[in-house]
């Protein structure tokens, strides 16, 4: 169950869920299933996006605060500032591959499932 404010066990606990999701993805014995399935995932992806959004947002307003490992300030700064510019690259890429899945949802929407296969 996720705890809403320790940052650290729900990432854990949501990478557990996806390896969890990616093993039992492997199949589906009721193929309408995949609908609300890609559902999920896509609310997944737009909180996904938050985060990494917010995450990258903290490397900037706290860079002030970063040293590298042998104390230097000016090295720690350079490094939060590039964690959080490619965080926000991941957050360009996610919205990117959003999209694609919101076309993905839509096009499995119009599907009508049959138990057995057309002859």
């Amino acid at each position: 169950m996720p705890t809403f404010f320790d940052s650290t066990a729900d990432a854990a606990e949501a990478s557990e869920a996806l390896r969890g999701l990616a093993h039992a993805s492997r199949t589906f014995d009721q193929p309408a299933q995949m609908y609300g399935v890609i559902g999920d995932l896509s609310s997944g992806m737009r909180s996904l996006r938050q985060v990494l959004d917010q995450i990258a947002d903290v490397h900037e307003r706290k860079a002030a605060h970063a040293f590298n490992d042998d104390g230097n300030h000016e090295a720690g700064v350079r490094d939060a500032l590039a964690a959080a510019e490619e965080l926000h690259q991941a957050v360009n890429l996610v919205d990117r591959a959003y999209d694609r899945l919101a076309e993905g949802f839509i096009a499995a929407g119009r599907i009508a499932w049959h138990p057995e296969p057309a002859v």
